[in-house]
C-alpha cells in the first residue's frame, strides 16, 4: 500500500510505501504518530477519530494550519483512494465508480468495497478490525448482556435471531389472519358468468376496429378545417404560377442551343476587361524591353568597337613573331643564364683588385694596377651586355605577340555572346509579339460574340426561372392532390364516425359492466383464497408454535456456545504466544428460553482468578485489552473487506515495559499476518518487534516529518 499525505493536520507532506510486513514508526509524543494513522482512516472512512475519547476529529481541524486544503491518497492492490478537504468543503476520488462526477456514487462504491455499508459505528467497528490502540473497547470492558450481543454479532447469531423473529411474526400474522377471516364473515357466493359480454363486447371492437373513435370527433374536424385551408393555399399558389408563365413567355430551347453552339468556341465578353489590361501589361512590357535591350545592344556594340580598335592599334606595333608561351619560357630563361654570367664577370673583375693575401685595395696603388690586365674582362662584359639588350628586345616581342592573339581571342567569345544574347532577345521578342497577337484576336472575337452572349444570358433567366415555375408548379399540383385525398379520407371518417356513435357508447357501457361484474368475483375468489388459507393456517399453527418454544435453545447449545468456546481458546492462545502466565475464562448465561442472554469472564492474572476491573496494573490491562482484541480478530478476522490485510497498533505498549513490552512485542511479530503498522513511542520497541522497516517522526516548527531508518 502506498500512502501520500499532503496538509493534513500537523504533516506537511509524507510519500511513503507500506508493504507487506511489519512496519514500526518510531518518535516520542507529540511528534505526529497519530495523525499519520488518522490519516489513512480518514481516507478509507470519511472520519479521523480521537484515541482517547473515541470521538470525530472536527473537519476545521483536519487542515494543516495556515493551510486551506489537505489531502490524502491511498494505492491499494486493485484500486484507489484520494480524499480532498479544500475550502469547507470534501471530495473523493477513486477508480470504483463509473461517474467522474457522481461523488454520492464514489462514496457508495468506496463503502461496498471495503464493507462499511452495514457498519453502525464506524468508531467501534475500527477499533475491533482496523485500528487498535489502549483505548479502543473490548468485549472485557463490556456488560456480561453488551457481551452476548457483540459475540452473537461475531458468531453470525443474528440469523438464529432472525429465524426466531421470523416464526414469532409467522405466528402472530396467522393468529390474525384466522380471526380476520372469522370476523368477515364471507358468504358463500356463486361467481358470475361474463361469457355473453364478452362475446357482445368483442363483436363490437371487430366491427369498430377501423372505425374512429367518437371522442375524435373535435380533432377531425379541426384537421378537415387545416385540410380546406391547405387545399385553397395550393389552388391560390397554382394560379399565381400560371399567371407568372404566361408573363415570361416561351422560351424557345432551339434558340438557346443555338446561341450556345455560336459562343461554344468564343471568348466570354465578360472578361474583355481582364484581357484588355493584360494586353496593356505586353505591350508596356515590350517597350520596357525593347528599350533594355537596345541599351544592351549598344553596351555591347561598343565594348566590342573598343576591343577591335585595342587590337588593331597593338597589333600595328607587334613584330612578325611567332609567339608563343613555349618561345617566352626560354628567352626568359635565356635572360636569366646571361644576367647570371654578366654578374660573375662583374665579381671576378672586381676580385683582381684586390690583393690576394691581405685584402688590400690595388687601387691604391698605381704601380700595383699596371701589373693586372683588365682588358679580357671588360671585353667580355661587353659581349653579354649586348646580348642581354638583345634578349630584351626579342621577350618584349614576344609578350606583346602573346597579348595581341589573347586579345583577339576576348574578342571572339564577346562576338559568340553577343550573337547568343540577340538570339534570345529575337525569341523573347517573338514569343511577346505572338501572345499580343492572340490576345488581339481574342478582344476581337469576344467583342464580336457579345450580342450572342447578352441574348443567351437573358433567354437562360427566363428558361431557369420559368423551369423552376414549372417545377413548383408540379410540387403544388402534387399537394393538392394528396391534401384533397386526405379531406375525402377525414370527411369519410367522419360520416363513418357519425353513423356508429351509439355503437361506441354501447361498448363502452358493456366494458363498463364487465370490469364491475369481475370486481364482484375477483371479491368473491379472494373470499375462496382466505378461506382456504384459513384451514392451511390451522393446520400449521401448532407446528409453528412448537419450533419457537423449544427449536431455537437447541441451536444456540449446538452452534453458539461452541464458538464461545473457541474464542476462549484463541485469547488464550495468544497469551501462550505472547509467554506470559495470563488466561481468559468465559461463562455463558442462558435465559428461560434457553437463548444466549450474557456471557461472564475471568481473568487469570498474579496468580488468582479475578474480574477484568480487578487487574491492578495498567500494564496487565493493556496486555489483556490487547489479547482479547488480536484473538477475536485472529479467530473471525475484519469486518472490513479488500483492506482484510491491514492493521494499525496505534501506542500498544502504553504502560507497558520491561518483560511484558518485549513479550507483547514478540507476540505482535508472531500473531499478525499482512501490512501491519505499528506507531510507538515506546524508544525500545524496535529492539524486539524486528519490524521490516522502521520510520522515525520528528516535529519542527510545527510540522510532522518521516525519515526512514
Amino acid at each position: 500500500m502506498k500512502v501520500k499525505v499532503n496538509k493534513f493536520r500537523s504533516i506537511g507532506q509524507i510519500g511513503v510505501e507500506l508493504p507487506d510486513g511489519l512496519t514500526a514508526v518510531l518518535g516520542p509524543n507529540g511528534t505526529g504518530k497519530t495523525n499519520f494513522a488518522q490519516a489513512i482512516i480518514w481516507a478509507l472512512i470519511g472520519n479521523a477519530y480521537y484515541i482517547a475519547s473515541g470521538k470525530r476529529v472536527p473537519v476545521a481541524d483536519l487542515v494543516k494550519t495556515g493551510e486551506t486544503s489537505c489531502s490524502v491518497k491511498l494505492d491499494l492492490s486493485d484500486f484507489y483512494v484520494e480524499r480532498f478537504r479544500d475550502n469547507g468543503s470534501g471530495r473523493l476520488e477513486t477508480d470504483l465508480a463509473t461517474h467522474k462526477f457522481d461523488s454520492r456514487e464514489k462514496e457508495q462504491a468506496l463503502q461496498e468495497k471495503i464493507g462499511i455499508e452495514s457498519i453502525r459505528d464506524k468508531q467501534t467497528q475500527l477499533s475491533r478490525s482496523l485500528y487498535l490502540n489502549p483505548n479502543s473497547s473490548t468485549l472485557l470492558a463490556m456488560t456480561p448482556d453488551q457481551r452476548a450481543r457483540h459475540l452473537l454479532s461475531l458468531f453470525q447469531g443474528a440469523i438464529l435471531e432472525e429465524i426466531r423473529a421470523h416464526f414469532e411474526s409467522e405466528h402472530r400474522q396467522t393468529s390474525a389472519q384466522i380471526k380476520a377471516i372469522e370476523e368477515m364473515g364471507l358468504p358463500e357466493a356463486i361467481e358470475k358468468d361474463t361469457e355473453n359480454l364478452r362475446v357482445e363486447i368483442a363483436g363490437l371492437n371487430e366491427r369498430l376496429i377501423n372505425v374512429p373513435h367518437y371522442r375524435l370527433e373535435p380533432s377531425l374536424l379541426q384537421q378537415k378545417n387545416q385540410q380546406e385551408k391547405e387545399r385553397d393555399r395550393y389552388v391560390g399558389r397554382i394560379a399565381e404560377i400560371e399567371k407568372q408563365l404566361v408573363a415570361l413567355g416561351s422560351p424557345s430551347e432551339e434558340r438557346i442551343k443555338e446561341l450556345q453552339d455560336l459562343v461554344k468556341d468564343k471568348p466570354h465578353y465578360r472578361e474583355l476587361d481582364n484581357q484588355q489590361a493584360y494586353l496593356d501589361i505586353l505591350a508596356k512590357r515590350r517597350q520596357a524591353f525593347t528599350d533594355e535591350s537596345l541599351a544592351v545592344y549598344q553596351e555591347k556594340s561598343d565594348e566590342i568597337v573598343n576591343l577591335l580598335s585595342k587590337f588593331h592599334l597593338l597589333k600595328e606595333t607587334v613584330f612578325e613573331v611567332n609567339g608563343d608561351e613555349a618561345m617566352l619560357q626560354k628567352l626568359e630563361q635565356t635572360k636569366v643564364l646571361k644576367e647570371q654570367e654578366c654578374s660573375r664577370i662583374s665579381q671576378q673583375k672586381a676580385a683582381a683588385l684586390v690583393c690576394p693575401s691581405c685584402n688590400a685595395d690595388l687601387m691604391l696603388h698605381a704601380g700595383v694596377l699596371k701589373t693586372f690586365d683588365l682588358a679580357p674582362l671588360d671585353e667580355a662584359l661587353a659581349v653579354y651586355e649586348t646580348e642581354l639588350f638583345e634578349l630584351g628586345q626579342n621577350l618584349a616581342a614576344v609578350q606583346q605577340s602573346l597579348l595581341c592573339q589573347n586579345l583577339e581571342k576576348t574578342i571572339k567569345e564577346k562576338e559568340e555572346a553577343f550573337a547568343k544574347l540577340r538570339t534570345e532577345y529575337d525569341e523573347k521578342q517573338k514569343y511577346n509579339e505572338e501572345s499580343i497577337s492572340i490576345l488581339e484576336a481574342l478582344i476581337k472575337e469576344a467583342i464580336e460574340a457579345k450580342p450572342f452572349y447578352e441574348e443567351l444570358d437573358k433567354l437562360q433567366t427566363i428558361f431557369t426561372e420559368a423551369t423552376r415555375l414549372k417545377a413548383e408548379l408540379n410540387s403544388c399540383q402534387n399537394s393538392l392532390a394528396n391534401t384533397k385525398a386526405s379531406l375525402a379520407a377525414t370527411e369519410f371518417d367522419l360520416t363513418v364516425l357519425e353513423s356508429h356513435k351509439e355503437d361506441f357508447r354501447k361498448l363502452e357501457n358493456l366494458e363498463a359492466e364487465l370490469k364491475a361484474i369481475e370486481k364482484e368475483n375477483e371479491i368473491i375468489q379472494k373470499a375462496r383464497k382466505l378461506l382456504d388459507k384459513k384451514k392451511t393456517l390451522e393446520q400449521k399453527k401448532p407446528a409453528i408454535e412448537w419450533i419457537v418454544k423449544h427449536g431455537l435453545p437447541g441451536l444456540v447449545s449446538r452452534v453458539i456456545l461452541p464458538r464461545v468456546t473457541s474464542l476462549r481458546h484463541e485469547i488464550n492462545r495468544v497469551f501462550d504466544v505472547l509467554e506470559t502466565p495470563y488466561k481468559i475464562d468465559f461463562e455463558p448465561l442462558l435465559n428461560s428460553d434457553g437463548m444466549l442472554a450474557g456471557v461472564k469472564t475471568r481473568c487469570y492474572s498474579n496468580m488468582r482468578w479475578t474480574s477484568y476491573d480487578d487487574i491492578g496494573s495498567m500494564a496487565q490491562q493493556n496486555l489483556f485489552r490487547l489479547a482479547a482484541i488480536l484473538g477475536e480478530r485472529n479467530l473471525y478476522g475484519s469486518k472490513f473487506k479488500n483492506i482484510d490485510d491491514l492493521l494499525i497498533l496505534d501506542d500498544p505498549f502504553s504502560a507497558t515495559y520491561g518483560d511484558l513490552a518485549q513479550a507483547l512485542g514478540r507476540g505482535i511479530r508472531k500473531l499478525l499476518t499482512g501490512t501491519v503498522l505499528v506507531l510507538t513511542g515506546y524508544e525500545h520497541a524496535a529492539e524486539f518487534l524486528y519490524p521490516d522497516q522502521v520510520f522515525e517522526t520528528n516535529m519542527s516548527s510545527g510540522e510532522t516529518s518521516l525519515r526512514l531508518l
